[in-house]
C-alpha cells in the first residue's frame, strides 16, 4: 500500500465522503468540538486523491467542524493528500486511525472490513443472515438486529465455525429473535456451553428449556456469581439444561 503523502490546500466542497467505511456524522459531537475548539489540537485531515475526485479517510469530523466554524460556507483546508491508494486502502487505513481524533468503533471498523471483502467478517455477518439476524453494524433494538458486532466476531474467530453456527442456532430457535436474547452475554453465554458441551448435550432439550426462560433473567441471576467473566453466563444456561433432569446430566466443566 502506497503511503506517500503531501499537504495541500483543498476546499471542502471538492471532498468527498466513501459510504463504504465511513461513518456517520455525530452533530452531539460536533457542535461538542466547536463550543471548544482550540486550533493547536486540529489535525490536518487525510484525502486519498483518486479518479481524480478527493475522498476523505481520516478528518471527515475535522472538515465538518472546520466548515461550521465558517458559517456553513465551504473554505480551503491544509490536507495531507495521498495518490495511489484503492478504496480497499483507504478502508484500511480507516480501520488503522490511532491519531488524536477520535477512533472508530469496533463496529465501524468491522463495517468496513465488511464492505471491503473482508473474508471472515463477511463469513461471520453471512451466516448470522442466513439464520433469519439482521446485522447492520448499527445500534438498532429491534427483533433479529444483532449489534454485538464484536462478539459475532470473536465467537467465530475463538471459537470456530460450527460453534459459531451451533450457538446462533440455539439462540434464533429458543427465543425467535427477541432483542435480549441477542445481548453480548447470552451470545458468549450459549458460545460457551456449545463449546464445551459439543457433541454431548441434546440440542432440541436445550432450545426447549432456553425457550421457557427470559434472557434477561438468566443475565441478571448470572451477575450475581463469582464465576469469571462470560463463563457466569455458559454456568447459567447449564442450570437451565440440567433443571428436573434425572439423568443425562452435564456436569459443570465451565
Amino acid at each position: 500500500m502506497e503511503n506517500s503523502f503531501e499537504f495541500k490546500m483543498v476546499n471542502t466542497k471538492s471532498i468527498l465522503v466513501c459510504a463504504a467505511y465511513q461513518r456517520d456524522i455525530n452533530p452531539t459531537r460536533v457542535s461538542r468540538i466547536v463550543a471548544e475548539f482550540d486550533p493547536n489540537l486540529v489535525n490536518p485531515p487525510k484525502l486519498s486523491f483518486r479518479d481524480n475526485k478527493y475522498y476523505v479517510f481520516d478528518g471527515m469530523h475535522t472538515i465538518t467542524v472546520l466548515k461550521a466554524r465558517n458559517n456553513s460556507q465551504d473554505l480551503p483546508v491544509l490536507c495531507k493528500v495521498y495518490e495511489g491508494l484503492s478504496q480497499n486502502d483507504e478502508a484500511k487505513l480507516f480501520e488503522q486511525q490511532n491519531g488524536i481524533s477520535r477512533q472508530p468503533t469496533t463496529n465501524q471498523k468491522l463495517r468496513s472490513a465488511y464492505n471491503r471483502g473482508d473474508e471472515t467478517i463477511k463469513t461471520v455477518v453471512d451466516t448470522a443472515q442466513a439464520i433469519g439476524f439482521i446485522v447492520d453494524f448499527g445500534s438498532h433494538n429491534g427483533p433479529n438486529h444483532i449489534k454485538a458486532v464484536k462478539t459475532l466476531y470473536a465467537i467465530y474467530t475463538q471459537t470456530g465455525a460450527q460453534t459459531y453456527l451451533d450457538t446462533l442456532g440455539v439462540i434464533k430457535a429458543a427465543w425467535l429473535g427477541k432483542p435480549d436474547s441477542l445481548r453480548k452475554e447470552i451470545l458468549e453465554g450459549v458460545a460457551i456451553f456449545c463449546r464445551t458441551y459439543k457433541g454431548r448435550y441434546n440440542r432440541d432439550l436445550l432450545i426447549r428449556k432456553l425457550s421457557k426462560v427470559n434472557p434477561i433473567t438468566i443475565i441478571t441471576d448470572a451477575k450475581i456469581s463469582t464465576a469469571y467473566g462470560s463463563r457466569k453466563f455458559a454456568q447459567r444456561i447449564l442450570a437451565e439444561y440440567n433443571k428436573n433432569l434425572t439423568s443425562s446430566r452435564l456436569d459443570d466443566e465451565l
